[in-house]
């Protein structure tokens, strides 16, 4: 099949060229454009369960908010193929664990009372909680929540004692979780400095 060259500007090409074009402009405009159009994209939903669970474990309430946005998009009823239910994904393996710990003084919560967001975000929180406990920055906890605390632990340290950094995590997946629940907890915490006060 031969090209035709001198007609550059055929249409298909101009309708790919004005989608590209448009992508570009809502980037911009979800990420410095009017504040309305900003909070579009970057929408807070449950903030009273997450100043809640925020208090009594006291984990940023923006960087709650932000792994409901990367697990869920706030969609409470949503379940992984690994059987993660909720607004932060949280296995029912998961919350067994964590209501075994009576300090904790969470419910009893099978993956129906995990669809309820307020349960479902004092499990989330306290197992980021538990995490914090284990791992000495906020990339490795969310590479943990991600990717569980064992695998976290085998980047780490691996044989021989030497120490790997974050940026020599194994799962492209991860690195892309982290980055995008950074980049999502930045925006709360710039669109919403009012709502965790």
């Amino acid at each position: 099949m031969k090209v035709d060259r001198s007609r550059p500007f055929v249409w298909y090409r101009v309708v790919i060229l004005v989608g590209v074009a448009a992508l570009g402009l809502l980037t911009v405009l979800a990420t410095h454009g009017p504040l309305w159009f900003q909070r579009l994209y970057h929408p807070l939903q449950y903030s009273s369960e997450i100043a809640a669970a925020s208090r009594r474990f006291g984990v940023d309430p923006y960087l709650l908010a932000a792994v409901m946005k990367v697990e869920s998009g706030f969609d409470p009823d949503v379940v992984s193929r690994r059987g993660a239910v909720g607004l932060m994904q949280v296995l029912p393996s998961t919350a067994a664990e964590l209501h075994s710990r009576p300090e904790l003084g969470l419910p009893t919560a099978n993956p129906a009372a995990l669809r309820d967001p307020g349960i479902n975000t004092m499990f989330g929180t306290a197992y980021l909680d538990q995490l914090a406990g284990q791992f000495e920055d906020t990339r490795t906890v969310l590479a943990a929540y991600n990717a569980g605390p064992s695998t976290v632990q085998r980047w780490l340290h691996r044989p021989g004692g030497r120490k790997i950094t974050y940026s020599d995590v194994a799962f492209p997946e991860t690195k892309r979780y982290v980055k995008r629940v950074l980049f999502e907890a930045y925006y709360y915490r710039r669109l919403y400095r009012e709502a965790f006060k």
